[in-house]
């Protein structure tokens, strides 16, 4: 006797009906991944993206102007207050008619003649400031030939001599007139910064 066979299901004569299925199921799965794997990108784009901010909000610098102004001392620094690497891109200088990169010249542009041992600093390239350290623009420091040391009581205080009283005093107001400007950045370099401030703060001592 010969054994009866069912025909395999066909459609349009081109497989039978579990080719098909195992083809459906391919593409079904392949689609799947394609969709996992472009979501998946999508993601780690988007989380990479808010790490960067995060990682940015974490290291932004703070620019700010020091001065220390004392009897026996002057002193002017840009201070990083942040919590990452202040990139300095230039240091500006205004006064009406002058526009300059140290204040040397800002006290020469005022007619000045400055008989006292002041230190100037002038840009020259970019350069970084760490978190919670300065760099000097200017520094005056009385020797110990500017002054003289009195007793007062149990106390000695310092005076300083008067014809280096007049030229600091001098030096104080030609700064006090000049407004600065610092042009930086943080460590990814995305957006410059502009930090204004006049130096009008300091007075006679």
């Amino acid at each position: 006797m010969i054994p009866f066979q069912t025909p395999a299901l066909s459609i349009g004569g081109y497989g039978s009906f579990a080719d098909w299925a195992v083809v459906f199921i391919s593409i079904i799965s392949l689609i799947s991944a394609i969709y996992f794997a472009v979501s998946q990108s999508r993601y780690n784009r988007a989380t990479l993206a808010l790490q960067r901010k995060l990682n940015k909000t974490t290291v932004l610098p703070i620019c700010d102007i020091e001065i220390i102004n004392l009897t026996n001392h002057l002193e002017i620094n840009i201070l990083n207050a942040g919590l990452g690497p202040l990139i300095v891109k230039s240091i500006r200088f205004h006064i009406p008619g002058t526009d300059t990169d140290s204040l040397i010249n800002v006290i020469r542009a005022g007619g000045k003649y400055l008989d006292i041992n002041v230190k100037f600093q002038r840009f020259s390239s970019p350069f970084a400031i760490l978190p919670n350290e300065k760099h000097q623009i200017l520094s005056w420091q009385a020797r110990s030939d500017d002054y003289t040391i009195v007793a007062n009581g149990e106390e000695t205080i310092e005076i300083v001599n008067e014809d280096v009283r007049q030229h600091i005093n001098s030096l104080r107001d030609e700064i006090s007139k000049a407004e600065i400007k610092v042009d930086y950045t943080d460590a990814y370099d995305d957006e410059v910064k502009v930090k204004k401030e006049p130096l009008g703060q300091i007075e006679h001592r």
